[in-house]
């Protein structure tokens, strides 16, 4: 039965240190799998777990900020009440110089 087109793999061309040839040679041998098909399994766990690491991060940075929101929404929020708009300038100014100082409160012109 042939493969469908989905199933078949892409090929990639890779430069490796000569270090990390002869390594990789020596495995193939002793293993007595291809080289090309260890390249292959070292590539795809490398993006396993990096694909599975930034996923954990997100939902780590995802939880995180839920829950500050939860737990300084309020008394921030509070903070903010009833302040004229000179009174939020002032609390948000910056302590640089007059002349670096950006007024966040003009609106942005787009050309």
């Amino acid at each position: 039965m042939a493969r469908s087109k989905t199933d078949r793999s892409t090929q990639v061309s890779v430069r490796l240190e000569p270090k990390i040839y002869q390594g990789l040679q020596e495995l193939s041998e002793r293993f007595g799998i291809a080289a090309t098909t260890i390249a292959g399994l070292a590539i795809g766990e490398y993006v396993s777990k990096n694909l599975a690491t930034l996923a954990n991060q997100s939902r780590a940075i995802d939880s995180m900020s839920a829950e500050m929101a939860r737990v300084i929404g309020a008394p921030f929020a509070a903070m903010f009440e009833g302040k004229s708009l000179d009174e939020m300038k002032h609390l948000f100014a910056d302590d640089e110089k007059p002349e670096k100082q950006v007024d966040w409160t003009q609106e942005v012109k787009h050309d």
